[in-house]
């Protein structure tokens, strides 16, 4: 992957791996993939997969280690630095599946992204006369 993608161990607080143990040195390796959009069968497989992740999010420490920060600081190399932020909910899934599929990210991730696009904006404020509208 290219643009500015940075992997899952620079973005990982160290808290995480005493609930979520891994290879630390070929996940320097692996990019961390968005966690916002997801599209999931329901599978025994993807259902094994959440659970892991709800586990993880019912116990603090898991998920929201001491010192863990959303602020990231990265140098040049945002793959093998160590960890300046935790990106909470995004590090756990990428790591249980990473976990999972072997350190291979194309078997949990379609690299076919042109069928939608996730637009971001603050300037408009969500309140209840535009919630549900869906021609932005």
């Amino acid at each position: 992957m290219n643009g500015n993608y940075h992997g899952i161990y620079a973005t990982t607080n160290f808290g995480t791996y005493d609930f979520l143990p891994t290879d630390k040195e070929r996940l320097k390796e692996v990019t961390e993939l968005q966690a916002g959009f997801a599209l999931i069968a329901r599978t025994k497989d993807a259902m094994d997969t959440l659970k892991w992740y709800a586990l993880c999010a019912l116990e603090k420490e898991c998920m929201a280690p001491k010192n863990s920060s959303i602020k990231c600081k990265f140098g040049k190399d945002m793959y093998h630095a160590e960890p300046t932020c935790h990106r909470f909910d995004q590090s756990i899934i990428n790591l249980i599946l990473t976990n999972k599929y072997n350190f291979t990210t194309s078997y949990y991730f379609s690299q076919y992204t042109s069928a939608f696009a996730v637009r971001r904006s603050a300037t408009e404020k969500i309140d209840l006369t535009n919630f549900t509208n869906c021609e932005h």
